[in-house]
């Protein structure tokens, strides 16, 4: 009787002993996994060059692949910054005028960055304050006023004109896409506030006004 019992809580401990080191090793594999996510790849901007494709980032390891809507592109890890940065030599060629492309990038271990939206085609910044900008019906042009902490809201005084393109894919730290859609004139003016302007009482910091002129033909 002794030795059945002896032998019953020896079963006992070493399916104790399995179900806590199944338990370590879950537990183990899931940090691996969390880091790996932690450590994946990611975008800070995306610019072009003639027919080159430009990524900067970080955690860009050798033989990462710049995805343009979801192709895989022909990709070099730069010289002077392989894990930061990335050239596909032809990449540009993959990118639709006036409108939004999506971009990523894929280390060869699988994990891949987050979405980078991009948009070729015109980008109206603060640079272009008061200035006449001339259109053909159809363009589209990219508003970006990047001025933080100022966040901006802005809009055309003739939508039938010049409009907010709602379909278009955001694009980070711009304010939106518009697109020219029948011909004349108008203005599109922006305001800037800080988060400050909404408080009780108000601070007295100055709010930021943006105007431009559009010609579309």
């Amino acid at each position: 009787m002794r030795f059945a019992i002896c032998l019953l809580a020896m079963l006992v401990l070493l399916a104790g002993g399995q179900g806590a080191f199944t338990t370590r090793n879950h537990t183990a594999t899931a940090r691996a996994a969390t880091l790996q996510a932690e450590d994946g790849p990611k975008i800070f901007n995306v610019a072009r060059k003639s027919k080159k494709l430009i990524v900067t980032g970080e955690n860009f390891a050798m033989g990462a692949v710049i995805i343009v809507d979801g192709k895989p592109q022909k990709t070099d890890n730069d010289e002077s910054g392989p894990t930061f940065r990335l050239v596909a030599k032809k990449g540009a060629k993959k990118l639709t005028d006036n409108a939004v492309t999506s971009i990523t990038v894929q280390n060869p271990d699988g994990t891949a960055s987050d979405e980078f939206s991009f948009f070729k085609g015109l980008t109206v910044t603060l640079d272009d304050f008061n200035k006449t900008i001339e259109l053909a019906v159809g363009d589209k042009f990219l508003l970006n006023l990047s001025r933080s902490p100022y966040k901006w809201t802005a809009t055309s005084q003739n939508p039938a004109i010049v409009k907010l393109d709602t379909d278009a894919l955001p694009v980070m730290g711009a304010i939106g896409i518009f697109e020219a859609v029948h011909s004349g004139q108008t203005d599109l003016i922006a305001l800037g506030e800080l988060a400050c302007h909404n408080s009780t009482p108000p601070c007295l910091a100055p709010s930021l006004h943006f105007q431009v002129t559009l010609k579309v033909k």
